[in-house]
């Protein structure tokens, strides 16, 4: 077996597509007492590219695509005000299981690592955590990383409520997160849940900037909708949350390198 990484470019990414879409079919990901499996829709790279810059990196198999990363080049506030700085976003490693724990991984970071190190000093990766408490495989290995010393940020809690119980509860959200509004992904990036099998109506809460820039948001909570927010591990809003008995229904982990004072509030549902 001879694996070859390729970042993509001009028509590469149309040409590669299909495949990139054919491994993400099949993936679940836990959520409460349900799974997800992810739909990027007909632009699959279309929800990477709202966030930043892209590079988008596959590993082959002469030409079977077995393992996908990208990094996007963002800015992100290291608090609430402060002014944003570059970061990388490394997100959607897919590896297919026929070629699993054979470190297709490493070559794609050793493969995109040099170029892009250059380019930008820091970066992070968010990875779901296993629904069962089983450690996390992929912080396992990313923490392991030899060229670049990554730790364990936070763990974020992914809030998935009713519009009834936002409704309940946007109040204290508006205290302390300001202005809110609402993200409808749909299209870009659709939640499959395993137990229906169709996409779940999803509205991500958004806050800071983009609502403050009147980006088009829905303005409320709507019936019949799913509301998902995150938030990092000890929080003040998790805590006063928390008193109120609502609690996230998954969590996630926050993988980084050289962003140790970042207020993880940052991060959206919508971005990851």
């Amino acid at each position: 077996m001879s694996i070859r990484v390729l970042e993509l470019a001009g028509d590469t990414f149309a040409k590669f597509q299909d495949s990139i879409r054919a491994l993400e079919q099949g993936m679940t990901y836990p959520l409460g007492d349900d799974r997800f499996a992810i739909d990027h829709g007909q632009d699959y790279f279309a929800f990477f590219r709202r966030l930043g810059d892209l590079a988008y990196f596959v590993a082959l198999d002469n030409n079977q695509v077995v393992a996908v990363c990208a990094a996007v080049r963002r800015r992100l506030p290291r608090f609430a005000g402060a002014v944003a700085e570059k970061a990388w976003y490394i997100c959607d490693l897919k590896v297919h299981p026929d070629y699993r724990n054979q470190r297709i991984p490493w070559q794609i970071f050793l493969h995109g690592f040099p170029e892009k190190y250059a380019r930008c000093q820091r970066g992070y990766a968010i990875s779901m955590n296993p629904g069962d408490g089983s450690a996390n495989r992929v912080v396992r290995m990313a923490t392991r990383f030899p060229l670049a010393p990554i730790s364990l940020a936070t763990t974020l809690g992914i809030y998935s409520l009713s519009a009834d119980r936002m409704r309940d509860i946007e109040g204290v959200l508006r205290r302390q997160l300001g202005p809110l509004g609402y993200l409808n992904l749909g299209g870009a990036k659709d939640i499959i849940l395993q137990s229906t099998g169709a996409a779940m109506p999803l509205l991500h809460l958004q806050y800071g900037p983009p609502v403050e820039t009147g980006n088009a948001l829905v303005p409320a909570a709507v019936d019949g909708y799913v509301h998902m927010f995150c938030l990092p591990s000890g929080d003040p809003l998790a805590v006063e949350l928390l008193k109120l008995d609502v609690l996230p229904g998954a969590t996630a982990s926050i993988v980084h390198h050289r962003m140790p004072r970042w207020n993880w509030r940052c991060v959206l549902t919508s971005d990851i």
